[in-house]
């Protein structure tokens, strides 16, 4: 969830959607079509507000891909997103600071090996590897 005032605030649905309050009710927003599972989401203004997930890939969903949504005060619309394709591929936060200002953070497919690798700006870094016997969500 997040807020921009107390008359605008966001909330995640899953698969189905968005939830906005508007200061006196939740109502539900749908996803775009092809939307995929949004991780977070950082509203900026009541036409500027961002998701971040991910959405399953041919074949048969064994991978995924990150996806960016973007609410334009009308709809929620898919925006162009970095090309990570893999096994846990997600983008996992977001902050917007303006409208023209939104970062985002996630990963692709966890190294087969222990890693204390760093992070660059612009560039990739790997996932923690799952817990044994976990499932990503």
């Amino acid at each position: 969830m997040s807020s921009f005032s107390d008359t605008d605030a966001w909330a995640l649905g899953g698969d189905r959607g968005f939830a906005h309050w508007d200061g006196r009710d939740w109502r539900n927003v749908p996803a775009p079509d092809g939307g995929g599972t949004m991780e977070a989401i950082a509203d900026a203004g009541p036409s500027d507000a961002w998701a971040v997930g991910r959405r399953g890939a041919p074949p048969a969903g064994k991978n995924f891909v990150t996806q960016i949504q973007h609410w334009d005060g009308v709809s929620w619309n898919i925006i162009p997103s970095p090309e990570f394709r893999g096994r846990y591929a997600a983008l996992w936060g977001v902050a917007a600071l303006a409208p023209d200002d939104a970062w985002a953070v996630g990963c692709d497919e966890p190294p087969p090996w222990p890693s204390t690798g760093t992070a660059k700006a612009g560039a990739a870094s790997p996932c923690p590897s799952p817990a044994p016997g976990s499932t990503p969500r």
